[in-house]
C-alpha cells in the first residue's frame, strides 16, 4: 500500500498535478513520515527533483511547504539545484535559493550548479546564481571551470558575462593544461577564439601537456578560417611541433583534410617533408591512415615518396603494414620505390598479408 502511494506521488509530480499531489502526501502521511524522500528506483529522484526539473512552480512550492529535503541527492549526485540550473528553471531556482540551499554545490565529477548552466543559453539562471554567491573559478573533476565550458559551448553572451563578474577568469587551465582557447579553437567557434586573442592574454602557440596548440586543435577538425584567424591575429607558429615532434601538416595527414593540407603548404609555407622525431613525414602518417586524397596532395605538391623514417620505412611499407590497397596504390602509381628495404630488410609488400595489396606486387 505504502509503495503504491509513493509511486502515484512520484507519477503526480512528474506531470505536475498539484491536486493529486496534495491528495497523495495527505495519504501518505497518515502512514509514513518517509514519504519527502521516496525516490524512483533506478535514478533516486525524489519528489523535489522531478517538480524542479518539469519546471512545476505550484507543485514545487507545495513541497517547500511540506518541508521536503531541498539538498538530497540522485543517483547521479544532483541535487534539486543542479536541475534546475541545468533545465532552465528559472522560477524553481529562485524558490530553492530564497530557501538557502547550497549554491556550489557538487553532483558527481564535481560539476556546480553554474557549471551545468554553462553548457545552456539561459543567462538569466546564470546571472541568478552568480548573484547568490556562485563561485565561477570552481573546478571540476577535470579542471575545467565554468568560464572552460562556456567557451566550449560557445556563448559569447554568457563569456562576457562571466568575464565581467570575475576578469581574470579566463586565466584557467585544465588538468591537461588545456585553456578556454584550446577549447573553442578545437570546437570551431570562431567568434569566441578571436574575442580571446583579443581580450585575454594568451601567450601565442601556449601548449597544453601533450604539446598541442591551439592552431593545432584548429587544424585537427579541418576548420581553416579559425587557424587562419589564429595566423593572423595571434601570431601562431605553424610549424610548431608538439612534445613528439607533431606539426600541423602532420595532423591536418593523420585527419584527412586534404584542403587544411593545402591551406598550411601555400600559405603557412609550411615544410611538407616535416618529420617528427622518429622520422615520421606527413606523407607516412597519411598512408598509416589510408588518406588518399592526402596522400595525392602531398604527391602534388612535391613531397618525397622514398623519404624513411627512423626504421627505414617509406610511406609505402606503412600504407602496405596498415593494409590501406587503395593509398598503396596511389603510392605505386606516383612513383614509390617497392623495392625500398626497411631496417629489417623487408620491401613494402613483404610486410602485408593483405591480397588487395600483394596483387599490386604483381601488376607491377
Amino acid at each position: 500500500m505504502e509503495r503504491k502511494l509513493k509511486e502515484r506521488l512520484l507519477q503526480a509530480t512528474q506531470h505536475g498535478d498539484i491536486k493529486i499531489v496534495q491528495k497523495a502526501v495527505d495519504e501518505c502521511k497518515g502512514i509514513s513520515t518517509s514519504w519527502a524522500d521516496s525516490q524512483l528506483n533506478k535514478s533516486c529522484d525524489t519528489v523535489v527533483h522531478l517538480a524542479v526539473r518539469h519546471g512545476h512552480v505550484n507543485v514545487f512550492q507545495y513541497l517547500c511547504n511540506s518541508s521536503c529535503n531541498l539538498e538530497k541527492q540522485n543517483t547521479n549526485g544532483k541535487r534539486p539545484i543542479h536541475e534546475a540550473a541545468h533545465f532552465g528553471q528559472t522560477e524553481c531556482l529562485r524558490l530553492l535559493l530564497e530557501n538557502g540551499v547550497q549554491v556550489d554545490s557538487l553532483k558527481r565529477a564535481d560539476w556546480t550548479p553554474l557549471m551545468l548552466a554553462c553548457t545552456k543559453k539561459n543567462k538569466d539562471i546564470i546571472t541568478l546564481l552568480l548573484e547568490h554567491g556562485a563561485n565561477p573559478g570552481l573546478k571540476n573533476k577535470d579542471g575545467w571551470n565554468s568560464f572552460h565550458i562556456a567557451c566550449r559551448e560557445g556563448h559569447m553572451d554568457i563569456i562576457s558575462s562571466l568575464l565581467n563578474w570575475k576578469k581574470d577568469l579566463w586565466d584557467t587551465k585544465s588538468n591537461n593544461r588545456r585553456t578556454p582557447l584550446h577549447t573553442a579553437a578545437l570546437h570551431g567557434h570562431r567568434e569566441v577564439v578571436e574575442f580571446l586573442v583579443s581580450h585575454c592574454d594568451y601567450p601565442s602557440d601556449v601548449t597544453d601537456s601533450c604539446g598541442t596548440t591551439p592552431f593545432m586543435d584548429a587544424v585537427r577538425t579541418g576548420d581553416i578560417p579559425v587557424a587562419d584567424l589564429l595566423l593572423r591575429k595571434h601570431q601562431a607558429n605553424p610549424a610548431k611541433g608538439d612534445n613528439s615532434g607533431y606539426q600541423a601538416i602532420h595532423i591536418a595527414a593523420q585527419t584527412g583534410h586534404s584542403e587544411t593540407v593545402q591551406f598550411l603548404i601555400t600559405k603557412c609555407n609550411v615544410s611538407i617533408n616535416s618529420s617528427t622525431h622518429n622520422g615520421i613525414t606527413p606523407l607516412h602518417i597519411a598512408a598509416k591512415e589510408g588518406q588518399v586524397e592526402v596522400i595525392k596532395t602531398l604527391v602534388e605538391n612535391g613531397a618525397c615518396l622514398n623519404a624513411v623514417d627512423s626504421k627505414g620505412r617509406t610511406a609505402l611499407h606503412i600504407a602496405c603494414g596498415a593494409c590501406h590497397p587503395a593509398a598503396a596504390r596511389t603510392l605505386l602509381q606516383s612513383g614509390a620505390d617497392p623495392q625500398v628495404k626497411d631496417q629489417s630488410n623487408r620491401t613494402p609488400f613483404e610486410m602485408t598479408s593483405s591480397m588487395d595489396i600483394l596483387h599490386l606486387s604483381t601488376v607491377n
